[in-house]
This record gives C-alpha cells, structure tokens and sequence, in this order.
C-alpha cells in the first residue's frame, strides 16, 4: 500500500495522509491489508465543505479516478511477490497493454520503491548491486517537468533524486532515448557513460554535444555515424571522446503472451490466482476475512473444488442451476474475489471457461473443511498444463492403458504420465510453450518404449521437432512423436494411440 500511495502523493500528501491514517486504523481493528482500491473508496465516502479541501478532493479523485479505472482488479490484492524479491531476478517489464499516463505512473512507482528500499537497508557503496534498463527514458526524466506547476509547488520532481543517488546504493540507471533534447539536466549531469549514435534532429545534435563536452569538428561527427557505429564519452579515467562499432543483434520478437505466462508460473506462481499467495516476509501474522456467499454459490464452489476440470455450462446442468441461477451465483463469487475465470483451447471450437479458486475461495473453502491440495499442486504448473494432463490419461485410460500421473523416474526427474498396456509402456509429457532447452526429455526415452509430447500449438510443435531432429540419434527419433492436443484427443476417441 505505502509503495503504490507514493505514486500520487505530489498532490497534497497532507490530505492524502488523513484518509491513509484512517485506513491504517482499520488495518489495526481487522487485520485486512489496504490497498490502492481501499484508498480510492474512502476518498470517494468523504463530504468536503470548504472551498479548498473540495479543491484536493477534486485533484486527487481525478487522478486516482484514472488509475483505479484503468488498473482495476490489478490493485485489489492483499499480499503478492515481495518487491525485493524482483532485485535477485532478470525482469522485464512489458507495459504496452497500458495508456501512456499508467505506464508513467507504474515506473515512477518502482523507481521510487527501489529508492526507499536502498535507503532503509542502508545498502551504500558503489559496489554494482542491481541494473535498471529504461528505454524511452526521456517519458520519466522529461525536460519539461522542471517547468511545471506541480515542480513550482514541490520542488525538483523526484524522479529527478534518482540520477543523483543511485549510484550511492549500488544502482545502475542504463536509460536509452531517440529525444536526447527533452531529458532532463539531472540525468544528462549524472551518467558517467555517455554514448551517441547519429542524431536526425540539428536540435538532439546540440544537445548531445553540449552534454558530451564535444569540440566543433568533433560534433560534426555524428552526423556521419553510420549504423552500428556510435561516439563514446566518458566522465573519468579516459575523458577523450572516441568511436565504437557494435555487432548487430538479431532478436526474435514475436513470443507471445501465452509463452510469457508459462515461464512466470515457473518463476513466480504467486503472481497468478489459482496459487497459493507467497507472503511478505512480514512477522505479524494476519488474519483475513472469509466472505460469506449464498447456498447457490457455495455449491457452485463446492463443485470447483471437487469437479476442478468441468466446464462451466456442464457444471450448471450438473447441480441442476438454471442458466440464469447459474449465472448469478458465477457473478457472486466472481464479485466477491472468490473465484476467477480462465479461458482454455481444447480444440478447433471457441474455448472452454473454467473457474479457479482465488486465495479467498481456498480460505472459504477450508472452512467448509473441504481439502484444497489440488490446487497447491496446480501453483507449481499452469491450470492448462494440469487440465491436459488429467484429459490425456482419462483418455488413455479408456484406451486400456493403466496411468499414473507425476511418475517419478529417479534423481527428481518425473513423468507427466506413466501408461503401461500388456508389456508396453507409454510416457506422455505436456509442453505449452517452446523453451529452447529439452534435454530432459532425452532423459526419460530409457523408462518407456515410447515418448509423446503434448502441445498446444504448431509453433511449440515445429521448435520441438526441430530440436529433436538436431539431436536426438536417428535410430531414437521415431520412438518420439511430437503432437497437438487436440489431435490426441480425437486420435484416442478413435482407439488410436500415436
């Protein structure tokens, strides 16, 4: 909560700091965390009367009004990945889905908690602990900031602090930019690095010659840069401006959303809903509150709980809920952050809906003394992951193969299913996105007599099979097959086993 008030408190943050106090108030009677959402709603609640705390009602709404809008649901969390935790990992942020003012706001927030959290752990030196990249950086240290009424007011606007004292807390700022001329003087200042390549604007020329310290005939320079080739200015040790040329690097780009989310669930399954929340690291315990849902909905959670891979529509029909009862009790749990929605491409047609308890659903379901270990599990692996597996072996199973799921093979290595037939043995592992790296998939070819990877898609399936082609010994390639999940199933329907 501290962390995300920050992102707004150049508004009046006395009349901030009343509503967050209050907040804080209940946080010591219930033992509920605030969060941002919490904060727009009591400011919403409050009934000013003077002219000038209705003026800071005004400011503060609207832009907290933009925020809450556009963020939503994304805000309304309790505990999550502890932010320090994103120091000791290769980040990438990818904000394209957000407006231009929220993607502003959000990297403002997480310098700034970079900031703090430095300061309070009183990390000083100058020894490199941590690396931030900003491209586009002129959108955060903007020229046009120092001019502006809010700085009239305030003072130098904090983002303008970080080039200046970062480098005190091990931090490095690598900021790029194609608009030299609209950075801010406090970055241009306090980078010990400086390097160009050729400039389109007479303007952006000036001013990266004045910010390198560059002679006349040395200026002309950059317009002759070619690609790849870039001037290089140092603040210490060697002072003379000189040139580089850089290879180029090819980047395939087009990785999609799907993929990312994979690999997050390996790295920081806390980040999705389905698992179990990782905590803060905080001492204090905290005691949450379990909401309360009608007869309709608990039964509708019941059957999640119990029924994990039905659809939704079969889930209905299954508990004798019209569609519209139906409905209303899926909108009331849905609201109340009990369940959330996923959507999941089992074949050719339009996707199936599933619903995933949410850490509120798993705390409610618990004290329907309902068991939740499933849903542990799925926090190691995606629910589409786990929802392939479990579809794979029922079919195998109604093909005559005995199956057993997770089968461990030695040495922490397992299979996602274990099919036996007579004297042949199947393994079947599920793969949703292409990773580069399948060496241990070679490593079960000497527990089965044949190997079947599962995929979602073509793409996964044309990298694999590329993959194994290059690898794999000629004699041991047709003892794996590489294919969609859709296809399986509709093979296995046929009593063909590839």
């Amino acid at each position: 909560m501290r962390d995300l008030w920050i992102g707004i408190q150049s508004i009046r943050p006395d009349y901030l700091m009343e509503h967050l106090q209050e907040l804080y108030k209940d946080y010591q009677r219930t033992g509920r965390i605030p969060n941002l959402l919490d904060l727009y709603q009591i400011i919403l609640d409050t009934h000013e009367v003077s002219k000038k705390r209705q003026e800071y009602f005004d400011v503060i709404w609207n832009r907290m009004r933009t925020i809450t809008g556009v963020l939503g649901r994304v805000l309304d969390c309790e505990v999550g990945v502890p932010a320090e935790r994103l120091l000791d990992r290769h980040i990438v942020l990818e904000l394209d889905q957000l407006r231009p003012d929220e993607q502003n706001w959000l990297v403002e927030v997480l310098l700034m908690w970079v900031y703090h959290y430095r300061l309070v752990q009183r990390h000083r030196g100058e020894r490199l602990r941590h690396a931030i990249i900003l491209d586009e950086c002129h959108r955060w240290f903007y020229t046009g900031k120092e001019y502006s009424e809010t700085t009239h007011e305030m003072g130098m606007p904090i983002v303008d602090i970080f080039p200046t004292q970062f480098r005190d807390f091990g931090e490095a700022l690598i900021c790029t930019t194609n608009m030299p001329s609209t950075v801010s003087q406090s970055l241009h200042s306090n980078t010990l690095i400086k390097i160009s390549g050729n400039q389109g604007s007479g303007v952006d020329t000036n001013t990266v010659s004045e910010a390198m310290g560059l002679r006349d005939d040395e200026e002309e320079c950059i317009h002759r840069l070619r690609r790849a080739e870039w001037i290089c200015k140092l603040s210490d040790y060697y002072t003379e401006p000189f040139m580089i040329i850089t290879p180029d690097y090819p980047l395939d780009s087009n990785v999609s959303d799907r993929e990312i989310v994979e690999r997050l669930r390996n790295v920081l399954p806390e980040l999705y809903s389905e698992a179990k929340a990782a905590s803060q690291g905080a001492t204090m315990q905290t005691i949450l509150a379990i909401p309360r849902v009608s007869e309709d909905a608990a039964a509708l959670l019941l059957d999640v709980n119990r029924r994990p891979f039905r659809g939704i529509a079969r889930r209905f029909a299954g508990l004798g809920l019209s569609g519209r009862r139906g409905l209303l009790a899926k909108a009331e749990l849905l609201q109340k952050h009990v369940v959330v929605e996923t959507d999941v491409q089992l074949g050719t047609r339009r996707p199936t809906r599933f619903l995933i308890p949410t850490d509120h659903g798993l705390r409610l379901l618990e004290s329907m003394r309902e068991r939740t270990n499933l849903w542990c599990y799925i926090g190691h692996v995606s629910f589409e992951h786990r929802l392939f597996t479990v579809l794979c072996s029922y079919a195998l199973r109604s093909n005559g193969y005995r199956t057993k799921m997770e089968h461990a093979l030695g040495q922490g290595r397992r299979l996602d299913i274990y099919a036996t037939k007579d004297s042949h043995s199947i393994g079947v592992e599920v793969l949703l996105a292409a990773n580069n790296d399948y060496t241990n998939l070679l490593e079960t070819l000497g527990h089965v007599d044949r190997l079947i990877i599962v995929c979602r898609d073509n793409r996964t399936i044309i990298d694999i099979e590329g993959w194994l082609n290059k690898t794999v010994r000629p004699e041991l390639r047709p003892s794996i097959r590489v294919i969609l999940f859709s296809q399986l199933m509709r093979d296995l329907r046929r009593n063909i086993v590839p």
